[in-house]
């Protein structure tokens, strides 16, 4: 299962998707092997990811956030929460225009909405994963 970004090309007010979505790939058909899909429906041996609305950015709690930073770019999860809820992070770079700032959003997950969550486990520290 992985949390992604889903959003179309619109900016400011005109956008219409602004999601994080999450999909599951048990049941999808592996297509590695597939040299190209069609660009319109799947064949039926085809089966695709499953998939469901995590969090909609277009909801009016957060809909100033999305007016401001309508082009949300990167997920990461932090440490958790003193009161042990996820924190997940959203972040919109500026695109190198110094006038706009790069802003990352805080979101408190309850753990009971990510039930199969497991962090990302390192070999070693990550600092130590630099090219030697």
């Amino acid at each position: 299962e992985f949390l992604v970004l889903e959003r179309d090309n619109k900016k400011d007010k005109d956008c219409l998707v602004r999601k994080i979505v999450q999909i599951d790939l048990r049941e999808a058909t592996d297509i590695s092997g597939v040299e190209m899909l069609p660009p319109t429906a799947l064949p039926k041996s085809i089966r695709p990811v499953g998939r469901k609305t995590f969090l909609d950015l277009l909801e009016p709690r957060f809909r100033t956030a999305v007016e401001e930073s309508p082009k949300f770019e990167g997920l990461a999860f932090g440490p958790d929460l003193p009161d042990g809820r996820r924190l997940l992070l959203v972040t919109v770079d500026n695109d190198f225009h110094a006038h706009v700032p790069t802003r990352i959003f805080a979101f408190g997950i309850d753990r009971a909405d990510l039930p199969t969550f497991r962090p990302q486990e390192f070999d070693r520290p990550f600092a130590a994963n630099k090219a030697e």
